[in-house]
């Protein structure tokens, strides 16, 4: 999810493309996502379940390889859809 100002968005679609992307890419340039997603500031990554429902947060720059962030992707991926 984007939510830079607007005048990113060829910037943003420029880098979907690049990477190819395979999931939808959403914008909220009000950055009303934060207050739901209970974001305490930038840059915050969360981690929603097939359902919609937030399983995981980590406020900061984010290592995909620590461990907790790993176990969480893994018991969200092993859960039923």
């Amino acid at each position: 999810m984007s939510i830079d100002a607007a005048k990113h968005d060829g910037r943003v679609a420029d880098f979907a493309e690049e990477f190819s992307i395979p999931y939808p890419l959403w914008r909220d340039p009000e950055s009303a996502s934060l207050q739901v997603l209970r974001g305490d500031g930038l840059p915050v990554s969360v981690l929603v379940d097939r359902r919609g429902k937030l399983r995981w947060k980590h406020g900061g720059l984010l290592d995909v390889k620590a461990p907790e962030f790993v176990a969480a992707l893994e018991r969200a991926l092993a859960e039923t859809p």
